[in-house]
């Protein structure tokens, strides 16, 4: 409803950006074809030794364990759009923000609607503070998101060689498939933690409401 109601309401094209909508694609593509809408989708791309490092100084995340999220959601987006997407590196707003931009337009289509100056309209958001790739030294450890990285550096924009990324896409699905049962392990671990810490909460809670009946009582015959 939400979504009908956005699209029914928006006078040109409407969008939204949030990265962990590249794991709810199916979700995602089963709303959209219901109205009939044709989606165009455009996966953002940075440095995964980059956002390693950034995860690490916001939220203190281990880097192995970022390089896995960027994994994840890099092969998600690109499974489950097959790679039918217009593929934007964060670092070429630094070197050719106007192509970059002029590229954008013409794919989503919102080059019908903009009729502003693309260079006075970057100057304000495009800002060399920004590309702070040039402060960081991590090394990816992960075989598989280098790997991937590798493939990418080389598809820019929506020509490119799909096969090839697709391929190298299945390859760490692929990998990252065998090592499910380690997940399913620690989630088991998990969910009998809960019970426990529920059934001693509970019991606890219970221990306690009877000890306030009988202050309460003790008080009354006081």
């Amino acid at each position: 409803k939400i979504l009908e109601n956005r699209l029914q309401g928006s006078h040109s094209i409407w969008g939204f950006k949030d990265p962990r909508t590249a794991s709810f694609l199916p979700l995602w593509n089963r709303i959209l074809n219901a109205p009939g809408t044709v989606p165009v989708f455009i996966l953002a791309v940075r440095d995964p030794a980059v956002v390693a490092t950034s995860l690490k100084h916001q939220v203190n995340r281990e880097e192995v364990i970022t390089e896995l999220q960027w994994l994840q959601r890099t092969t998600d987006a690109l499974y489950h759009t097959s790679a039918d997407c217009f593929i934007v590196h964060y670092e070429d707003w630094f070197t050719r923000p106007f192509e970059l931009a002029q590229g954008l337009l013409e794919y989503t289509g919102l080059h019908q609607y903009f009729s502003g100056d693309l260079e006075v309209a970057l100057k304000d958001v495009i800002k060399p503070n920004l590309n702070r790739a040039i402060y960081d030294d991590y090394k990816v450890q992960n075989e598989y998101v280098i790997k991937l990285y590798e493939v990418l550096k080389d598809c820019r924009e929506a020509k490119f060689d799909r096969q090839k990324l697709m391929a190298e896409v299945k390859k760490s699905r692929k990998a990252m498939n065998g090592f499910k049962g380690w997940c399913l392990q620690e989630r088991k671990k998990h969910d009998q933690l809960s019970k426990v810490l529920k059934r001693d909460f509970e019991k606890a809670t219970e221990q306690y409401e009877k000890r306030i009946k009988e202050l309460k009582a003790e008080h009354e015959r006081s």
